[in-house]
């Protein structure tokens, strides 16, 4: 009976005759180069098999990518608007709070409104108020926002307009707008004060014998019916007077911001 070799060893064997027929067919290579030169379409075959699964297994990645891209924009998006959500309640709540610190020291009676839009009427931009005759608001009444460290209220305008739940505003800045207004100059002036363009304000007939500068604060005189006296309306920025005439105007610069008013107070009796 032939003897026969363990398994290891006739491996062995068949490795060194395979290595010896390699290097016999390429004596001035390596044997391993020819080896790999065997192997190469092997290789070949294995690295396009890997690049189409990678390509795969890439796409389903990208959609994956994607997806999650789309969730964290749409996360992103709600952030945002949390954010403006908030930043608007918080100067809600600062006006709310400046509003009640300035009206519990003057005493008076008030509703407090929001803006909730506006209309133009014969170049007039008026306000419209989410509150009417149901919060008790009626045509005349001052609206106002808090005042400053003299605890003086900045008058907004005037309401011309009301029904159950809602009120129209007429900015004091609108062309048909005037209030009895007093400048605190040394002879405290009187007269009317209009708005001027939507913009500004400007009060004519003035006395030319009235001494009035640059700077000069100009306030409601309470000569008209539900406006308090006090409130105030701007300050002088120029005065102007063609020759020959008897009086003079001044431009009066609102201290008041209206494109970026949201909220007002309105005064009642």
């Amino acid at each position: 009976m032939p003897r026969r070799f363990p398994k290891s060893i006739t491996i062995i064997i068949i490795v060194i005759v395979i290595l010896i027929i390699i290097n016999y067919l390429n004596p001035s290579g390596s044997a391993l180069g020819v080896f790999q030169k065997i192997m190469s379409p092997l290789q070949e075959a294995t690295y396009n098999f890997g690049s189409k699964i990678k390509s795969i297994l890439s796409f389903e990645s990208k959609e994956e990518l994607e997806k999650e891209n789309q969730e964290l924009e749409e996360k992103l998006k709600n952030s945002r608007i949390d954010q403006i959500e908030l930043s608007r309640l918080k100067e809600e709540n600062k006006f709310l709070k400046e509003q009640l610190n300035f009206l519990d020291t003057t005493g008076a009676n008030y509703k407090i409104a929001k803006i909730i839009a506006y209309e133009i009427i014969s170049e007039n931009k008026i306000l419209i108020l989410n509150q009417g005759k149901n919060a008790g608001l009626k045509k005349g009444y001052p609206t106002i926002i808090s005042g400053n460290e003299k605890n003086q209220g900045y008058l907004i305008g005037k309401i011309i307009q009301v029904e159950a739940n809602i009120a129209k505003l007429l900015p004091i800045t609108a062309p048909r707008s005037s209030v009895a207004a007093k400048i605190l100059n040394t002879s405290k002036t009187t007269g009317l004060l209009s708005g001027e363009r939507g913009l500004t304000l400007k009060m004519d007939l003035i006395p030319k014998d009235q001494k009035i500068k640059k700077g000069d604060l100009v306030i409601t005189s309470g000569l008209e019916n539900e406006m308090p006296e006090g409130l105030i309306l701007g300050e002088v920025e120029e005065v102007t007077s063609a020759i020959g005439d008897f009086f003079s105007s001044a431009k009066v610069n609102p201290q008041v911001d209206f494109e970026t008013l949201r909220m007002v107070t309105v005064i009642l009796p």
